[in-house]
């Protein structure tokens, strides 16, 4: 099925259920997924708050 087109998915590369991708194989941190998580939020409450 269709999902609402409010609703907006990010990809973590790698990611386990904590954010922890295996840095061997994705070339990310945890503190890299951290970061983008952190930004997408940041962006996401700006448009809600307009």
């Amino acid at each position: 099925y269709g999902l609402s087109d409010r609703i907006e998915v990010i990809w973590l590369e790698d990611g386990d259920h904590d954010l922890k991708p295996r840095k061997s194989i994705s070339g990310f941190s945890a503190a890299d997924h951290l970061k983008t998580l952190a930004e997408t939020v940041k962006a996401w409450s700006g448009r809600i708050a307009s």
